[in-house]
């Protein structure tokens, strides 16, 4: 009875070293994420965003400011592509 025991032990140690070193390979393939790369805005678009901040922080009074209009009108036009396309 008692070799019985070592005997399952033995299998199942040896079960789970096996399903370890599995494991283990699998993570070894597992590819590495691309580094992060940093994305390049253009001036005139850079120009753009800080009028919208300016904008934003206006409040209530940029729909009265003739610049916010301005640059909401151009930021539709690009987002919805009518007119010259860059």
């Amino acid at each position: 009875m008692r070799g019985t025991r070592i005997v399952a032990l033995l299998c199942l140690s040896t079960a789970l070293l096996m399903l370890g070193a599995v494991g283990a390979g699998l993570l070894a393939r597992r590819p590495e994420p691309p580094p992060p790369t940093a994305t390049l805005v253009a001036p005139e678009v850079a120009v753009l965003h800080a009028e919208l901040r300016r904008c934003r922080e206006l409040g209530l009074a940029a729909a009265e400011d003739e610049g916010c209009r301005a640059t909401w009108a151009e930021m539709r036009r690009q987002f919805m592509g009518r007119g010259d396309a860059p």
